[in-house]
């Protein structure tokens, strides 16, 4: 991605670009309203790149051509998941949201840690866990969002 609201394709030995998508375009009355971002590092997974714009949308793309398969508008800085046919982000208010890879579809969402300034989600041990800026981790249930720890 980059700070166009593009993501691209390139053939890595070449540095030729094989298809360039927009997923974010700037819209709003200020600078930060505009900014259309794509910071976070997009994930491929069985032919799909699933990319995350800041102002943006959460998009998946088919990866041979670029052609967009589904639409979420949805937007984070920090970089996301793709696992078991989820995709577990923290979003621009710091919620915790799961989506289906399938039509990105929202599984559930875990809104007690507004603007806490949540880490990038990891996976351990079967659990999603974030952190906050106080220090604490937060230990979550993949299937239903509840905390466990």
């Amino acid at each position: 991605g980059g700070d166009n609201g593009r993501v691209s394709a390139v053939l890595m030995q070449q540095g030729q670009i094989i298809w360039q998508q927009r997923i974010s375009q700037p819209s709003g009355a200020t600078e930060i309203d505009r900014l259309n971002d794509v910071d976070t590092t997009p994930v491929i997974v069985d032919g799909v790149v699933y990319a995350l714009g800041y102002n943006g949308n959460l998009t998946a793309l088919d990866l041979r051509s670029g052609q967009i398969i589904w639409k979420r508008e949805l937007g984070s800085v920090n970089d996301f998941i793709v696992d078991a046919g989820r995709i577990y982000l923290i979003d621009q208010n710091d919620r915790v949201v799961a989506l289906s890879t399938e039509g990105g579809v929202t599984v559930w969402t875990q809104s007690d840690l507004l603007h806490r300034n949540l880490t990038p989600p990891v996976m351990y041990n079967g659990y999603l866990v974030t952190g906050d800026a106080e220090g604490y981790l937060h230990w979550i249930n993949t299937t239903d969002g509840r905390f466990v720890a």
